[in-house]
This record gives structure tokens, C-alpha cells and sequence, in this order.
């Protein structure tokens, strides 16, 4: 039985494809690029994941070395070209 993509798995197909991704919260809005999305996977991270109740979550920050995690399934989200 093949699993319905996540809000996760759509926002990386659209960095993917060359989009900029654009979260915006009560409080903050954040930009994610390809390069940033990169450089974290290049230090072993997925910036943009689901947990398994199939929520979606972002990198915030980080604490103590490791990433620090925020859910976003709430938050406005957008992809610009």
C-alpha cells in the first residue's frame, strides 16, 4: 500500500524544483533555499520531516550540536519561483 505524500514530502519536491520556501508563523517567517536545505543534509539532517503521527515539522535551530525541531502544520506556507 503506497503512503499519500506528507506537507514535508511536497515541500521538498517543490525545493526541488527550484522553488523558494516561504514559513510564516505568529511569530517568525523563515525563507528556506536549496543551499540551506543542503547544508543541513550535508551534516546529516532532513530540514523538513514528518513525524510519525505524519505531522510536519522544520528545523529551527539547533541545541547542543543537534538540530532542534518545530512543527509547521499550522503555519502559512508558500512557495515563490
Amino acid at each position: 500500500m503506497t503512503q499519500a505524500p506528507t506537507l514535508a514530502d511536497k515541500i521538498n519536491a517543490a525545493i526541488d524544483s527550484g522553488h523558494m520556501i516561504q514559513i510564516t508563523t505568529y511569530l517568525r517567517q523563515t525563507r528556506v533555499t536549496a543551499k540551506t536545505r543542503e547544508s543541513w543534509r550535508k551534516a546529516g539532517f532532513e530540514f523538513f520531516k514528518a513525524n510519525p503521527d505524519g505531522q510536519s515539522l522544520m528545523i529551527e535551530g539547533q541545541s547542543k550540536g543537534k538540530p532542534r525541531y518545530v512543527l509547521i502544520s499550522g503555519a502559512k506556507i508558500q512557495a515563490f519561483k
